[in-house]
């Protein structure tokens, strides 16, 4: 048996994550529609930062909302599948984020919370303290990404 290659081993050590986050994503989409969920993202995000909303004056967030909100979840999870295509894209969003003036790495965290909490109130009591562990430790990968990246850019 030959050893595993570190991709190989990352994704071994993070299958249960993968697949409860995964499961728990399915289970949301059951009981409400991603949009309904999206919007229940951005609404926590900007009771915490009110002031962020300059930053989607221009933008349709019932269309946008559900887009970040894909985008998001599929940076998390590949941060467990494919961590070198994650860590790229997560330093291409920052630094295209930068064009709006949008450095501070607490929006980006907020926002990642903000989801995982509307994901909480959408799946009720079937959200488990499993749940919101490998929600959390999945996501903390993204936020490494996005502070190292922060940091270079400031």
């Amino acid at each position: 048996m030959s050893p595993l290659n570190t991709l190989e081993l990352y994704k071994f050590m993070y299958q249960a994550h993968i697949k409860v986050i995964e499961t728990s994503l399915a289970e949301a989409k059951k009981i409400d529609s991603i949009e309904a969920i999206a919007d229940t993202m951005f609404e926590l995000f900007f009771q915490q930062h009110p002031e962020a909303t300059v930053y989607f004056k221009d933008y349709d967030l019932s269309k946008l909302a559900s887009i970040k909100f894909n985008i998001i979840v599929a940076t998390i999870i590949d941060t467990m599948k494919f961590p070198d295509f994650a860590e790229n894209y997560i330093s291409e969003e920052v630094y295209r984020h930068v064009i709006h003036d949008l450095r501070d790495k607490e929006y980006y965290f907020s926002l990642i919370d903000a989801l995982i909490e509307s994901l909480k109130l959408t799946l009720g009591d079937q959200w488990s303290d499993e749940i919101q562990a490998y929600w959390t430790e999945a996501a903390s990968g993204m936020k490494h990404s996005i502070d190292r990246e922060t940091r270079l850019i400031t």
